[in-house]
């Protein structure tokens, strides 16, 4: 009797060498996050392997690829893991369910060939999406700026909740052209043509969220230079590349200063030159808020050539 017994504590020994059991050290916990954003998933375990679930079923490459999930894991000794699971905050992934399972095997036992235990745990998506669509129209003298609403509204927002936009024009020295909010999806911002260099930023704010900025922005440039020029006449003339714009012609002949103003629509300009004068030329661009964006320097001497016949 005294042998079967021992010979029992052997067998339960030998087990517990040669398969200890799977163990998460580190639980999952549920996670929100707001739209747009990214959610972090961490697990930690004992055992032979550690897997992660999405919805039940084994995290694949194309799972990965349609919910936007990365996993980075770690492990010492090919039997402690830490692994961190990334998942973007996308209107698809609201309520997602992640499970972090560890696999502990036991090959000498065939009829338990394997020990498993699994954590679970959600992701919960607040707020609201960016707008949609954000469009920069111009006509004469203004930019129409547009969009369309957001598409994605998390479930705790009271029904019916008004949407208002807050919208930020800045040029590229950051100096602010708009900064307005609106209840429309379309907002005029006057004294801005696309020769501007400027930036715009539509926020959406319904009920106590507030969306990621969708930005936009434009690329323009302004010059002035010298127009069909022809060296024997006696006058410039000077053209805008990009109106519209205005622009201050100052041409100095000695002590005498004449100016003249290229305005919005008339964007060609000619100075009549007396001969044998030299004259200093200056010309100052700027966009329709008055601010300078370029300039051009240059002198000029007129000789008048009259043949004999």
């Amino acid at each position: 009797m005294k042998s079967k017994s021992v010979l029992f504590y052997i067998l339960i020994s030998l087990c517990f060498l040669k398969c200890e059991l799977a163990v998460i050290t580190l639980p999952l916990e549920p996670a929100t996050a707001h739209i747009d954003t990214e959610a972090i998933f961490t697990c930690e375990g004992t055992g032979d392997i550690l897997n992660w679930l999405v919805e039940s079923v084994s995290l694949t490459d194309s799972i990965k690829q349609q919910r936007e999930v990365t996993v980075t894991t770690t492990n010492i000794g090919n039997t402690d893991f830490s692994s961190v699971l990334t998942v973007k905050a996308i209107p698809i992934n609201d309520g997602l369910g992640i499970g972090c399972e560890v696999i502990s095997y036991n090959l000498s036992n065939p009829f338990n060939p394997f020990n498993r235990v699994v954590s679970g745990s959600a992701l919960t998506i607040r707020g609201i999406s960016s707008v949609e669509n954000l469009n920069i129209n111009f006509t004469s003298n203004a930019s129409l700026i547009t969009w369309s609403p957001p598409l994605y509204f998390s479930n705790d927002i009271p029904h019916g909740s008004p949407v208002s936009y807050q919208v930020l024009v800045t040029d590229d020295e950051r100096d602010i052209i708009l900064d307005q909010t609106t209840p429309n999806t379309n907002i005029t911002v006057p004294n801005v043509s696309e020769c501007d260099t400027f930036n715009v930023s539509v926020t959406a704010i319904l009920d106590q969220y507030t969306s990621i900025d969708d930005a936009n922005k434009t690329n323009g440039s302004f010059s002035i230079a010298e127009y069909d020029a022809q060296p024997l006449i006696p006058s410039i003339s000077f053209e805008l590349g990009c109106p519209p714009s205005r622009s201050l012609v100052s041409l100095m002949d000695g002590n005498t200063e004449v100016t003249d103003i290229i305005n919005e629509t008339d964007h060609i300009i000619r100075f009549k030159l007396s001969p044998f004068r030299r004259y200093e030329l200056t010309a100052v661009v700027e966009n329709l808020r008055g601010k300078t964006r370029a300039t051009y320097n240059t002198s000029i001497c007129k000789i008048i050539i009259i043949m004999n016949y």
